[in-house]
């Protein structure tokens, strides 16, 4: 029995070479560290969005719980009135400038010392 081995040739193509395979890792590489990046960024986003739910959560029941007026600060030295626009009316309506005071109304802030948030809001008083 006779062995023979096959005489290889220089110029075969069959394989890789060692740039082709450093090249390929590093892309690997590059897209699993930016597939890392892109879950950290969106479980941060998540926190944080949890994080704003739990306090807008919190102020809301702090808000409700004050639903009495005595508990939120009105707002001095402001007063409301309503005042037609003259340019959007209808032509035929005639309307002239005019501007109607609304008594007893005002405006009213709820300050949240938890979450630091401020709530404006307009109220009326029926006597």
């Amino acid at each position: 029995m006779k062995i023979t081995a096959k005489k290889r040739r220089k110029n075969s193509t069959s394989g890789s070479t060692m740039v082709e395979v450093l090249i390929a890792f590093l892309v690997v590489m590059v897209m699993i560290v930016m597939f890392s990046r892109v879950v950290l960024t969106s479980s941060k986003m998540l926190v944080t969005s949890q994080k704003m739910i739990e306090k807008n959560e919190s102020f809301n029941a702090g808000y409700y719980k004050t639903a009495n007026q005595a508990g939120r600060q009105k707002l001095e030295g402001l007063s409301l009135s309503l005042a037609v626009d003259v340019e959007k009316t209808a032509a035929g309506n005639k309307a002239k400038e005019i501007s109607i005071g609304l008594q007893s109304t005002g405006l009213q802030l709820y300050e949240d010392d938890e979450t630091g948030y401020q709530l404006y809001s307009f109220f009326s008083e029926i006597h």
